[in-house]
């Protein structure tokens, strides 16, 4: 009858108006009404209610948590819309559970009405993100996927191990072959840090010095030095590691390396450093240079004796040309003497004898000089100066003058440069060859000789040079040289001719040639048989003298 009552009571007039005034002024009567207050009916409600709010509340908790981890995620706003919308729910039945005891209607419609415009805004959202999630992988591909992975993952993991197990054998390879060079290095190797403790030798070290590989690393630099040295070379080494650089061999000071059993032997040390990224460690080369100083004092003594013998064999050339030339001389007088006095009364044979005797002696007396000029040209003191060589050859040709003028020879020369040389000895030089030049003539036609000179910058294409300097040429027109004779010529004694066809000792080439190699140069021949001869000889240009040919050349 009660909700009868109220039905008639709101389909009257005032019951419609007091409907609305209260739903505009004041809320509606609790929810409770509705469920008659029945107390099964209203905590049925309240329970549901309440689980579901709760249920609500959780989850949009789970989802900050899974955003909070996965925060790179391109989807987290949706997730965070969709836990708002979640929040949202929940509280609409929450307010449901409020309005069974108060009648708050219209903030319960203000919280529907938010989350009606969330969900439809997650809604629409969501079919958006719908082409997005298609491209999102099952479990089954992602599985797949994985899979393939983890197998990629696996064979990179069994390359790289193959990798490593490549590059270690290739190191270990490097090194054995690293260590196989420096075993087989003829000379020591150490490496030392600056605190003179050895870190590395090889086997010529062991040999060298009769220690071990075991008993010389770790242990300290000076035990292989003599102890009256230690102190000194302590030093030595702080030094070098203040300021490390190379140090060629040769470069220091003879030094003096201790063998195990104590004994003593010169050594040679070369030096560089190695930075190891640990500190730096100081590479030495040693080198025993026990046979080389044997050698030296060797040569020492032999050129000691050779410059005795030389003395003594001027001393002695100057002696027996001196004693000799003084009964040749006697010899020589009394025969002419002979031949004088005694003219018609000795019968042609006897003239004869008499002429042969004199004329062997006048050739002994030149024989004896000639050996006198070739110990003077080897022995004698040289007296090397800046000199223009064309004062050298009009000096030869003055001394050669009679012989020009008897020969009818024609002596001419080209630009001639400045030379650093013995004046005297290289003054022979040119006499002697034009001379021969003048002496070995044709009968027809008359002697002619060109004096000329090159400069020569590597040799190349003069026979022996090698060397830069000045090469000199003297060409004449003679009888010429055979092939197998250019050698020969130059040896002591060596005549082509008997001493009726050209007079001479067979001395004068070998003079030029040790003349020429005390100036460090030599000399050659180039010649045709019939045709003439070509001498040349080599003067060693010397740094001082190109300036002099420089200034020469500016003033012609």
């Amino acid at each position: 009858m009660r909700g009868a009552a109220r039905i008639r009571h709101f389909i009257t007039v005032g019951g419609l108006v007091n409907f609305f005034r209260r739903l505009l002024d004041s809320d509606f009567m609790p929810h409770g009404h509705c469920f008659l207050w029945q107390p099964g009916l209203i905590w049925l409600h309240v329970t549901s209610d309440s689980l579901i709010a709760l249920a609500y509340y959780s989850i949009p908790l789970t989802l900050l948590y899974f955003v909070k981890k996965r925060a790179g995620l391109a989807v987290n706003w949706l997730i965070v819309m969709f836990g708002a919308f979640i929040v949202a729910c929940g509280t609409t039945h929450l307010m449901s559970v409020w309005d069974l005891w108060h009648s708050t209607y219209r903030l319960e419609g203000l919280i529907k009405a938010i989350t009606a415009v969330l969900s439809v805004g997650t809604a629409i959202a969501c079919v958006r993100l719908i082409p997005t999630a298609n491209r999102i992988p099952t479990a089954t591909e992602t599985e797949r996927v994985n899979s393939a992975l983890q197998s990629e993952i696996d064979a990179r993991k069994e390359t790289e191990k193959k990798l490593e197990a490549m590059f270690e054998t290739r190191r270990l390879a490097g090194e054995a072959k690293l260590n196989a060079f420096v075993e087989a290095v003829p000379e020591g190797m150490l490496l030392v840090s600056n605190d003179g403790a050895i870190h590395m030798v090889n086997r010529r070290m062991e040999e060298m010095f009769g220690y071990s590989r075991e008993e010389l690393l770790g242990k300290r630099l000076d035990m292989l030095v003599p102890d009256r040295y230690r102190s000194r070379h302590s030093g030595h080494r702080a030094r070098y590691f203040e300021e490390p650089k190379v140090r060629a061999m040769g470069a220091g000071r003879d030094l003096t390396g201790r063998r195990k059993d104590g004994s003593e032997f010169p050594v040679e040390i070369g030096l560089s450093y190695v930075d190891t990224g640990e500190g730096m460690l100081a590479l030495g080369i040693v080198i025993d240079i026990t046979e080389r100083k044997r050698v030296e004092s060797e040569f020492a003594r032999i050129n000691s004796e050779l410059v005795r013998s030389n003395t003594e064999l001027g001393q002695f050339a100057y002696v027996a040309s001196h004693d000799l030339q003084e009964p040749l001389r006697m010899v020589t007088g009394y025969l002419q003497l002979l031949e004088k006095r005694y003219k018609g009364q000795i019968d042609q044979e006897g003239t004869e004898f008499i002429h042969y005797a004199v004329d062997g002696a006048i050739r002994m007396k030149r024989l004896i000089e000639d050996l006198l000029a070739l110990s003077r040209a080897g022995t004698q003191k040289a007296s090397f100066r800046p000199v223009d060589s064309r004062t050298l050859f009009d000096a030869a040709c003055a001394n050669l003058s009679v012989a020009i003028r008897e020969g009818g020879a024609e002596v001419t020369c080209g630009p001639l440069p400045m030379i650093i040389a013995d004046t005297g000895l290289l003054t022979q030089v040119f006499q002697n060859l034009i001379g021969n030049a003048i002496k070995f003539r044709r009968d027809d036609p008359p002697p002619r000789i060109h004096v000329s000179a090159e400069l020569s910058k590597d040799g190349s294409g003069k026979e022996g040079s090698g060397k830069e300097g000045w090469v000199f040429s003297v060409r004449d027109n003679g009888i010429g040289i055979e092939d197998r004779h250019r050698e020969r010529i130059f040896g002591i004694f060596e005549r082509l001719h008997s001493a009726d066809q050209y007079e001479g000792s067979g001395v004068g080439l070998a003079i030029t040639q040790r003349i020429l190699e005390r100036h460090g140069g030599r000399v050659w021949v180039e010649s045709k048989i019939g045709e003439g001869s070509t001498f040349f000889f080599l003067i060693p240009m010397q740094p001082a003298v190109q300036d002099l040919n420089r200034v020469a050349a500016t003033k012609s």
